[in-house]
Protein backbone atom coordinates (compact mmCIF):
# COMPACT_ATOMS: atom_id res chain seq x y z
CA UNK A 1 0.00 0.00 0.00
CA UNK A 2 1.37 3.21 -1.18
CA UNK A 3 0.90 6.44 1.27
CA UNK A 4 0.11 9.59 -0.64
CA UNK A 5 -0.76 13.72 0.24
CA UNK A 6 -4.05 14.31 -1.71
CA UNK A 7 -3.19 18.33 -1.52
CA UNK A 8 -4.49 19.61 -4.42
CA UNK A 9 -1.38 21.37 -5.89
CA UNK A 10 0.71 18.12 -5.58
CA UNK A 11 -1.46 16.10 -7.92
CA UNK A 12 -0.02 15.26 -11.51
CA UNK A 13 -0.27 12.89 -14.15
CA UNK A 14 1.33 10.01 -11.91
CA UNK A 15 -0.34 10.55 -9.61
CA UNK A 16 -1.79 6.73 -7.98
CA UNK A 17 -2.75 5.66 -4.75
CA UNK A 18 -2.94 1.60 -4.62
CA UNK A 19 -4.80 0.83 -0.86
CA UNK A 20 -5.02 -1.74 1.22
CA UNK A 21 -7.16 -4.77 1.33
CA UNK A 22 -10.34 -5.13 3.36
CA UNK A 23 -12.51 -8.41 3.85
CA UNK A 24 -15.99 -8.01 3.40
CA UNK A 25 -17.99 -9.84 6.58
CA UNK A 26 -21.52 -11.42 6.93
CA UNK A 27 -21.47 -8.68 9.88
CA UNK A 28 -20.69 -5.73 7.74
CA UNK A 29 -23.76 -6.60 5.49
CA UNK A 30 -26.02 -7.06 8.44
CA UNK A 31 -25.12 -3.67 9.65
CA UNK A 32 -25.42 -1.88 6.62
CA UNK A 33 -28.59 -3.55 5.55
CA UNK A 34 -30.11 -2.62 9.00
CA UNK A 35 -28.71 0.77 8.87
CA UNK A 36 -30.05 1.91 5.32
CA UNK A 37 -33.39 -0.33 5.65
CA UNK A 38 -32.02 -1.86 2.32
CA UNK A 39 -33.24 -5.64 3.73
CA UNK A 40 -33.43 -7.08 0.21
CA UNK A 41 -33.11 -10.55 0.96
CA UNK A 42 -30.31 -11.08 -1.77
CA UNK A 43 -28.22 -9.61 1.19
CA UNK A 44 -30.20 -10.22 3.99
CA UNK A 45 -31.09 -14.15 4.05
CA UNK A 46 -28.82 -16.66 3.32
CA UNK A 47 -31.48 -19.07 2.65
CA UNK A 48 -33.34 -16.68 -0.46
CA UNK A 49 -29.62 -15.82 -1.74
CA UNK A 50 -28.86 -19.38 -1.89
CA UNK A 51 -31.86 -19.79 -4.62
CA UNK A 52 -30.43 -16.54 -6.94
CA UNK A 53 -27.95 -17.00 -9.36
CA UNK A 54 -24.93 -15.91 -6.64
CA UNK A 55 -25.85 -18.76 -4.95
CA UNK A 56 -25.27 -16.81 -1.11
CA UNK A 57 -25.65 -13.49 0.20
CA UNK A 58 -23.99 -10.62 -2.06
CA UNK A 59 -22.76 -7.24 -0.73
CA UNK A 60 -24.83 -4.38 -1.05
CA UNK A 61 -22.74 -2.17 -4.01
CA UNK A 62 -23.53 0.96 -1.52
CA UNK A 63 -21.56 -0.55 0.89
CA UNK A 64 -18.63 -1.58 -1.07
CA UNK A 65 -18.59 1.99 -2.34
CA UNK A 66 -18.57 3.39 1.06
CA UNK A 67 -15.49 0.68 2.49
CA UNK A 68 -13.93 1.85 -0.62
CA UNK A 69 -13.47 5.68 0.38
CA UNK A 70 -12.45 4.87 3.98
CA UNK A 71 -10.04 2.67 2.21
CA UNK A 72 -8.70 5.56 -0.22
CA UNK A 73 -8.74 8.26 2.69
CA UNK A 74 -6.96 5.11 4.97
CA UNK A 75 -4.43 5.24 2.51
CA UNK A 76 -3.75 9.07 2.23
CA UNK A 77 -3.46 11.67 4.63
CA UNK A 78 -6.35 14.00 3.69
CA UNK A 79 -6.60 15.61 7.33
CA UNK A 80 -7.76 19.09 6.89
CA UNK A 81 -6.97 18.45 2.92
CA UNK A 82 -10.44 17.57 1.66
CA UNK A 83 -12.84 19.86 1.83
CA UNK A 84 -16.21 18.18 0.19
CA UNK A 85 -16.79 14.59 -2.03
CA UNK A 86 -18.33 16.54 -4.82
CA UNK A 87 -19.47 14.52 -8.09
CA UNK A 88 -19.26 10.53 -8.19
CA UNK A 89 -19.63 8.84 -11.78
CA UNK A 90 -20.17 5.22 -11.29
CA UNK A 91 -20.38 1.31 -12.42
CA UNK A 92 -21.50 -1.69 -10.82
CA UNK A 93 -19.85 -4.77 -12.54
CA UNK A 94 -19.66 -7.64 -10.27
CA UNK A 95 -21.03 -8.84 -7.41
CA UNK A 96 -19.10 -8.95 -3.87
CA UNK A 97 -19.27 -12.01 -1.88
CA UNK A 98 -19.25 -12.01 1.55
CA UNK A 99 -15.76 -13.15 2.59
CA UNK A 100 -14.10 -11.23 -0.89
CA UNK A 101 -11.29 -9.12 -0.10
CA UNK A 102 -11.50 -5.59 -2.00
CA UNK A 103 -9.07 -2.89 -2.63
CA UNK A 104 -8.95 -0.04 -4.68
CA UNK A 105 -6.98 2.15 -7.54
CA UNK A 106 -7.44 5.76 -7.55
CA UNK A 107 -5.24 7.60 -10.30
CA UNK A 108 -5.27 11.14 -11.40
CA UNK A 109 -7.58 12.38 -14.38
CA UNK A 110 -7.68 15.81 -14.33
CA UNK A 111 -7.90 19.09 -11.88
CA UNK A 112 -9.53 22.61 -11.66
CA UNK A 113 -7.99 25.19 -9.86
CA UNK A 114 -10.59 26.94 -7.98
CA UNK A 115 -8.27 30.12 -6.05
CA UNK A 116 -11.11 31.46 -3.70
CA UNK A 117 -11.75 27.94 -2.51
CA UNK A 118 -7.75 27.78 -1.44
CA UNK A 119 -7.24 24.30 -3.77
CA UNK A 120 -9.54 22.99 -6.49
CA UNK A 121 -11.15 20.12 -8.43
CA UNK A 122 -9.47 16.92 -8.27
CA UNK A 123 -11.30 14.09 -10.58
CA UNK A 124 -9.74 10.57 -9.95
CA UNK A 125 -10.41 7.46 -11.85
CA UNK A 126 -11.42 4.69 -10.00
CA UNK A 127 -11.17 0.57 -9.68
CA UNK A 128 -12.57 -1.56 -6.95
CA UNK A 129 -10.98 -5.14 -7.23
CA UNK A 130 -11.59 -8.25 -5.36
CA UNK A 131 -8.52 -10.74 -3.89
CA UNK A 132 -8.31 -12.41 -7.80
CA UNK A 133 -8.04 -8.95 -9.00
CA UNK A 134 -11.20 -8.69 -10.62
CA UNK A 135 -13.17 -5.82 -11.63
CA UNK A 136 -16.20 -5.29 -9.29
CA UNK A 137 -17.05 -1.31 -9.83
CA UNK A 138 -15.40 1.66 -11.50
CA UNK A 139 -15.89 5.34 -12.16
CA UNK A 140 -14.54 8.75 -11.26
CA UNK A 141 -14.57 10.67 -7.93
CA UNK A 142 -14.45 14.32 -8.00
CA UNK A 143 -13.25 16.06 -4.98
CA UNK A 144 -12.65 19.48 -3.93
CA UNK A 145 -9.02 19.46 -2.54
CA UNK A 146 -7.29 22.32 -0.43
CA UNK A 147 -4.09 23.66 -1.66
CA UNK A 148 -0.80 23.09 0.52
CA UNK A 149 -0.64 25.39 2.70
CA UNK A 150 2.07 28.13 2.41
CA UNK A 151 4.47 27.50 5.57
CA UNK A 152 4.69 23.32 4.66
Amino acid sequence: MSKATLYFDDLNEDFEVKTGRRTIQWEDVQLFGRLTGDDHPLHMDQEYAATTPYGAPIAHGALVLSIAIGLVYEATQQVNVLEAFTQLRWRFKAPVMIGDSIWVQLRYHSKRSMPGYHGGLATFDVTIRNQRDELVQQGQWTALLRSRPQDA
